[in-house]
């Protein structure tokens, strides 16, 4: 959608948008909150400020609408989510057998360390490049890596929200 049709959306219509990008309800119902946005980077401005009012619980609620990094569906997300996720994982899905099964195996160490699933910004990421990411992050205690984890999501978040604008944007000039 562009930003016109997103500011105009119903309300289930924007936050079905915005879930596809996040599925922290603070976040999305932040920046429903914010609507009318100006401009592009209104918009990301505002997504910001909505990320600051969420917390550990609203990260963990956001990490479940995820996959494992090495896989393509995450639980009940829509298409657009997992268009998403396999071109972010590319890196990933291009690997030999033998990486993606040691990244198999560092995101079940990590789960069993954290109780959550490992999760990094992946675009332009190999496999190997997130496994080593994966070891370094378990030095971590349970509060800097639920942080670390919320920083990340962050980035996903804001990126996909830059994509759900910009691909519509894009398809209309």
């Amino acid at each position: 959608m562009t930003l016109a049709e997103l500011n105009a959306a119903s309300r289930e219509a924007a936050a079905r948008a915005l879930r596809a990008c996040c599925r922290s309800k603070r976040w999305v119902d932040g920046l429903l909150a914010r609507r009318p946005f100006s401009s592009r980077e209104g918009l990301l401005i505002a997504a910001d400020a909505a990320w600051s009012e969420t917390g550990p619980n609203d990260w963990h609620e956001a990490l479940a609408g995820h996959p494992r990094l090495g896989e393509s569906i995450a639980r009940d997300a829509d298409s657009r989510s997992k268009e998403w996720s396999a071109r972010e994982q590319a890196g990933v899905s291009a690997a030999s057998a033998a990486a993606q099964s040691a990244l198999a195996n560092v995101n079940r160490e990590y789960e069993a360390q954290f109780g959550h699933i490992f999760l990094v910004a992946a675009a332009g990421k190999s496999a190997a490049q997130l496994i080593e990411i994966a070891r370094q992050r378990m030095n971590n205690t349970a509060d800097v890596e639920i942080a670390v984890a919320g920083e990340e999501l962050h980035k996903i978040a804001r990126l996909r929200l830059e994509k759900l604008i910009a691909a519509h944007e894009e398809a209309r000039r």
